[in-house]
């Protein structure tokens, strides 16, 4: 929470002042530090969520909603910039977003995440040894089936055709209109 505090805090400073360079040389870097922070947090609370055995799953559905939608902050940055006519209003919309994660993350609960994710594993494996107790096969050899004596040939129906064989069909298929 302290890191999209901090985030928060740069775009926010950046509508009424930010109006020297030296002012940018000194928030990007208390932004960039904050926001690796944010991100190694946000993905290791998202891994502890993921059930056992669906990680490929959840990390896929992470990643689509992370890069798929990365454009939407831009559009509604820009948005904002062409209506009001100033950029640095369109950075409360920054703001907006940084204050409502912050707002999400006061909701989540470790060990409620905990229980469901074990509740989840728990449905799966009760499924898995369900499948694999529902289906039992027995074995017939041939000769239960067609008699002791069974034999089948079987006669190849298309012969290899060579490699000029090959040639020559595809040039004619290319030459025809």
């Amino acid at each position: 929470l302290y890191c999209l505090f901090i985030i928060g805090l740069c775009p926010l400073y950046s509508i009424f002042g930010l109006t020297e360079p030296l002012e940018l040389f000194i928030i990007v870097p208390i932004y960039g530090t904050h926001s690796g922070a944010l991100q190694a947090f946000t993905r290791s609370i998202f891994a502890t969520m993921i059930p056992k055995g669906h990680e490929a799953e959840f990390f896929t559905l992470l990643q689509l909603t992370d890069k798929g939608t990365s454009f939407v902050g831009p559009v509604i940055v820009t948005a904002v910039a062409t209506k009001t006519g100033s950029i640095r209003k369109s950075f409360a919309t920054l703001v907006l977003f940084f204050y409502l994660g912050a707002i999400v993350m006061l909701f989540y609960n470790q060990e409620k995440s905990d229980i469901e994710r074990k509740q989840f594993e728990e449905r799966e494996h009760k499924k898995e040894e369900e499948t694999n107790n529902i289906i039992e096969v027995e074995e017939y050899s041939p000769e239960d089936t067609f008699g002791e004596n069974t034999t089948a040939t079987v006669e190849p129906v298309v012969e290899a055709a060579s490699k000029d064989e090959v040639g020559d069909a595809f040039k004619e298929t290319m030459d025809s209109p």
